[in-house]
């Protein structure tokens, strides 16, 4: 069953608008410490997967998101390749 809008399609446009912006913002970002980088990752990551579920009924767009392919983190990466793998992941779920 396909999902249905749950709260008012301009504020949804506008939240998932502005989530796109930041996500763009976090991955285009210079960080000092990447453990910041990857927790901004996180919360707006979280932040995503909630607004998803408030704004639409079901979960088939939460799923489709969650489906989104991924580089996974190396732990054997330096801060360079960490880095890389965060815009990339970042980049991914903004353009999605």
């Amino acid at each position: 069953m396909p999902s249905s809008v749950v709260r008012p399609r301009p504020e949804i446009l506008k939240d998932l608008r502005k989530q796109i912006a930041k996500g763009r913002d976090i991955a285009e970002s210079r960080y000092d410490e990447m453990e910041d980088a990857l927790d901004d990752e996180t919360k707006w990551d979280l932040y995503n997967l909630e607004l998803l579920s408030q704004s639409f009924s079901g979960n088939q767009l939460v799923n489709e998101y969650r489906s989104i392919p991924l580089s996974d983190y190396d732990e054997e990466s330096d801060e360079d390749e960490v880095a890389d793998t965060h815009t990339d992941r970042m980049l991914a779920r903004s353009l999605s």
